[in-house]
């Protein structure tokens, strides 16, 4: 659901997706793996550093004006991962990463309070209020904390959630996963052009509704209680040594990628798909079958075009 959740979202924006969304976010997601891949070129051959450098502060910028606070931290992460891969982790990076973490809590989440109360507001009218105390609540450092802290440990909110799902309070959450897990090859290859009621991956926005009846709002559930509330402890079970294998796998490809990342940039895509997790199963699955399918067209077409040369060994 990225894209759906930033400051100035009405309820029909939220609830009605437009067609073009699906491909848009899919192609969106190419940028993670290409910004990694530009700045560990530019370590390696110290040049370009300029280039990279503008690119995530745009990357950043766009992060605080949408509001999406991952957006915010996740270009400067992948400088000190890039430097990391390098064999030169660069401090001042992670050092960067952790301030914008606690820069987009400061920011971001007051103005989605604000239009939490205000319902969709313009952009700029937002932020030309952002330290005007009467509209805008502007956080103190333990106010801060607490919200870094509650958005990365959602065990409190996984465990409320267990318990109303064991008291059979999260039937509209429970049927939209029965759905969604029923059609997930469907959901994961089929266009919203061709299928204008595909059913929208907003899980979160279903628990929020549930649990706190905030519909502007998406929450995290861990995974074993996302994991039992489709499959029971079953599935827990399973899920958590697919997850386990999944993880292992995509370091071993990883591995592989970075000792020739330009000429093994498609095992960067695999790597990252298969290592990077959701808080439900079914959205990992759909994930790493588009990623199967983009693999096999680009190797066909690569292979057609002369780009690569399969050999068989001897």
């Amino acid at each position: 659901m990225a894209g759906y959740y930033g400051y100035f979202r009405s309820v029909d924006m939220v609830s009605e997706a437009p067609v073009w969304l699906d491909p848009i976010s899919i192609a969106a997601r190419l940028g993670m793996p290409l910004l990694l891949l530009v700045a560990l070129v530019a370590e390696r051959h110290r040049r370009g550093k300029r280039g990279v450098y503008g690119l995530v502060v745009l990357w950043t910028l766009a992060g605080f004006i949408s509001g999406f606070k991952f957006q915010v931290f996740l270009p400067v992460a992948l400088l000190a991962v890039a430097s990391w891969m390098n064999g030169n982790l660069r401090l001042r990076y992670v050092s960067a990463t952790l301030f914008l973490i606690f820069a987009a809590y400061s920011v971001i989440e007051p103005l989605r309070l604000y239009r939490d109360s205000y319902g969709q507001v313009d952009v700029a009218e937002a932020f030309s209020t952002l330290f005007d105390d009467s509209a805008v609540e502007v956080y103190g450092s333990t106010r801060l904390l607490d919200r870094v802290v509650n958005r990365i440990d959602n065990t409190r909110t996984g465990a409320t959630a267990l318990k109303m799902y064991n008291l059979g309070q999260l039937d509209e959450l429970k049927r939209r996963v029965d759905e969604a897990y029923s059609l997930l090859l469907p959901l994961a290859f089929v266009p919203r052009y061709f299928w204008p009621d595909k059913p929208l991956a907003d899980l979160g926005r279903v628990l929020s509704i549930q649990l706190t009846g905030n519909e502007y709002n998406s929450v995290s559930l861990i995974r074993p209680v996302a994991d039992y509330i489709w499959g029971g402890i079953n599935f827990v079970i399973v899920s958590g040594i697919v997850s386990g294998f999944l993880i292992s796998l995509g370091s071993v490809i990883a591995n592989v990628w970075i000792r020739n990342p330009l000429q093994r940039i498609l095992l960067l895509f695999v790597a990252i798909s298969l290592s990077i997790g959701s808080d439900y199963a079914l959205y990992t699955y759909i994930g790493l079958l588009r990623v199967f399918l983009f693999m096999t067209v680009a190797i066909y077409v690569l292979k057609k075009t002369g780009w690569v040369v399969l050999r068989r060994a001897d």
